[in-house]
C-alpha cells in the first residue's frame, strides 16, 4: 500500500535507518573501509540523534492512538523492539563486530515490521485527525533539531 502523506516523514526516517542497518551489518563482516569501533560510535551517535527522536514520536503520538484502536499486539511489539534496540546500543558486552551485526539485523527487522504491519494498520484504522497530529509533531520535533 502507498504510504499516506501523514506518515511519509516517519517512513523517510526508516529509509535512513535501513541505510544505517546495512552499513552496520557490512562493517561487522569487514565489507566497509570503516573500522568496527568507529562504526559502533556512529551507531551510538545516530541512535541518540535520530533513532531516539523517531522512537519518541512513535511512542508519544502513534502508539497511544494505535492502542485506542485496539492494536495492542502491534503496540507491544513496537515497544519491545524499541527497548531491545536501545539496550543493545547502550551495551558494552560482546565484541563490537557482534554488536554491529546484531544492531543491523534488529533495526532492519524492526523497520520492515513497522512499514509492513504497523504503518499499514495505522493507515487503515486511525482517523485523519490523529494522523495529522502525528505528522505535525514529527515536523515540529525535526524543526527543533540541533
Amino acid at each position: 500500500m502507498k504510504r499516506i502523506e501523514h506518515l511519509r516523514a516517519l517512513s523517510s526516517d526508516h529509509h535512513h535507518a535501513l541505510a544505517l542497518a546495512r552499513l552496520a551489518r557490512r562493517t561487522a563482516v569487514g565489507k566497509e573501509p570503516i573500522g568496527p569501533d568507529e562504526m559502533w560510535q556512529e551507531v551510538i551517535d545516530r541512535f541518540r540523534r535520530d533513532l531516539s527522536r523517531h522512537f519518541a514520536i512513535e511512542e508519544k503520538y502513534l502508539l497511544p492512538e494505535m492502542k485506542k484502536a485496539g492494536q495492542d499486539e502491534l503496540v507491544e511489539r513496537t515497544l519491545d523492539d524499541h527497548k531491545a534496540i536501545g539496550e543493545l546500543v547502550a551495551s558494552k558486552e560482546g565484541p563490537t563486530r557482534w554488536r554491529l551485526a546484531a544492531f543491523g539485523a534488529m533495526l532492519n527487522a524492526h523497520v520492515k515490521f513497522e512499514e509492513n504491519e504497523l504503518f499499514e494498520k495505522a493507515q487503515e484504522c486511525l482517523p485523519d485527525e490523529a494522523l495529522e497530529v502525528i505528522a505535525k509533531a514529527h515536523a515540529e520535533i525535526e524543526d527543533g533539531r540541533d
